[in-house]
């Protein structure tokens, strides 16, 4: 579903029917709107200023490994997503948000370990 165009992107929710690895990426490119930052599917230039792959999972729902319980765990969009879709290109700035988004990620994932969850295998 495409939420938005603007500066020639679109923003585009997907939801992937199952779990296969790179399914999104896959077809996105064979439609011809590759996700920006994607070096093997999207044939992105080396010298775009994305930071990274511009894909962000805003909803999981899985199984907590330890209770069976079913979990919807929610993020909101990374600040660098939000800094392309308002038209910013400098790589530099670009990549201090891409810094900033991995800090909230270190950061949940902290929370996450807090909350004590059995090991998985």
């Amino acid at each position: 579903m495409t939420l938005g165009h603007r500066s020639g992107l679109a923003l585009i929710r997907a939801r992937p029917l199952t779990g296969r690895t790179h399914q999104v990426r896959i077809h996105a490119a064979r439609l011809g709107c590759p996700v920006l930052g994607d070096r093997i599917h999207g044939a992105a230039p080396i010298d775009a200023p994305w930071p990274h792959l511009m894909l962000h999972a805003r909803q999981l729902t899985l199984l907590h490994p330890g209770t069976g319980e079913r979990l919807t765990l929610d993020a909101p969009r990374p600040g660098c997503f939000e800094a392309v879709w308002q038209g910013e290109r400098d790589p530099a700035e670009l990549a201090r948000l891409a810094v900033d988004d991995r800090r909230a990620a270190l950061f949940f994932a902290g929370t996450m370990k807090s909350a004590q969850l059995p090991p998985v295998g």
